[in-house]
């Protein structure tokens, strides 16, 4: 599920650079996507919405992993940092010597939204911001994307405090509890003007990762209700649920995806066809890079437009992009992602003890 969704964000990266342009031989963009939005065809580009399905999928496998491990805390910190951060910081120094020796310009014609990536000068400062992961910093100058991976760090490193509520009290209680958290941080967050990677915009994502370890202690139960529901029952659901996953109804983003992107991970648990596509080799190979593949396709994305442009049209730079992301994401997680995962495990095993009471 990882890999699909993130290649939903390369896709509407890709779809948003012919988005919302000056340029008369794109506007077919608009218009398509004017009527397509509103359909369940939308899923395709639905990358926004894919960042909620990937907190849910981390709430739900740390709380897998803490149901069984032995880990400490300092352990199972050590090892979720060096996971995460690694592949992070190979990705952040390709980038930056992109911009160095590429250099990033802006382009006339093109959309407000990929204007506000481009033209990005490095500073000492800037870099240290993105490397450290904390304070309120600007993440579109380097790698527009790492501003959710910033919040998944930081909610992981707390996920232990999730894990016992979770464990400890009833799941309407510390849903309620935590969705009522998540829309006052979502208002402040408003009131403030704060960005996407502040303390408060953290604590508005946290009902995610919560969703997420709640399906993962009540699974056996869903499963058992799920396969109650009739087929039919079932594809409607699924109908809605993607509805509601791209926001088709209109009514409060984060709420509407996190319904929908609930659903659909309950259907990818209990509905046997959806686990037979699933398993397909391509998806599951897929899903393995998908780490990757989401770090690495916007600056693979930018440094060809900032090179190839105006040599070259959008068009040919997107067909000739694509490729190389593809063989980025396979190179990253080769000799980059799988060796930070190597490393994680024997970084912490020093940590294993008997597992602790949470």
């Amino acid at each position: 599920m990882k890999g699909l969704a993130a290649l939903t964000v390369v896709v509407l990266h890709f779809v948003s650079t012919f988005h919302d342009t000056q340029f008369a031989q794109y506007a077919w963009v608009d218009r398509a996507l004017g009527v397509l939005a509103y359909t369940p065809i939308s899923a395709l580009w639905a990358g926004s919405s894919a960042v909620a399905l990937f907190f849910i999928l981390s709430g739900y496998a740390l709380h897998r992993m803490f149901s069984v491990a032995t880990l400490t805390y300092a352990g199972y910190a050590v090892r979720r940092i060096i996971r995460l951060w690694l592949p992070y910081v190979a990705t952040l120094a390709v980038a930056a010597i992109s911009i160095s020796l590429i250099g990033s310009h802006k382009i006339a014609g093109q959309s407000d939204w990929l204007n506000s990536l481009l033209g990005s000068s490095l500073s000492a400062s800037m870099v240290f911001e993105h490397l450290l992961m904390v304070g309120d910093f600007d993440t579109k100058p380097i790698d527009f994307v790492v501003w959710s991976l910033v919040i998944e760090m930081r909610i992981s490193l707390v996920f232990p405090l999730i894990f016992w509520a979770v464990e400890c009290s009833r799941p309407i209680a510390t849903l309620v509890a935590s969705v009522l958290i998540g829309a006052v941080s979502i208002l402040a967050q408003h009131r403030f003007g704060s960005s996407s990677v502040s303390m408060i915009a953290t604590f508005g994502y946290q009902p995610f990762f919560v969703i997420g370890a709640l399906m993962s202690k009540y699974e056996s139960q869903i499963e058992r209700q799920y396969v109650q529901i009739p087929a039919v029952g079932q594809a409607g659901l699924f109908l809605i649920a993607l509805t509601f996953y791209c926001g088709g109804l209109r009514i409060s983003a984060t709420y509407s995806t996190m319904l929908g992107a609930s659903w659909i991970i309950v259907v990818a648990l209990c509905s046997s066809d959806a686990r037979r596509v699933l398993d397909n080799p391509l998806i599951q190979r897929l899903g393995r890079i998908s780490y990757s593949l989401y770090l690495c396709h916007a600056v693979v994305l930018l440094s060809f437009i900032n090179f190839c442009y105006p040599r070259l049209p959008f068009s040919i730079i997107a067909l000739v992009s694509l490729p190389a992301i593809i063989i980025s994401s396979a190179l990253l997680y080769r000799f980059v992602e799988q060796p930070a995962i190597a490393l994680s495990r024997i970084v912490g095993r020093p940590f294993i003890l008997s597992r602790p009471t949470i």
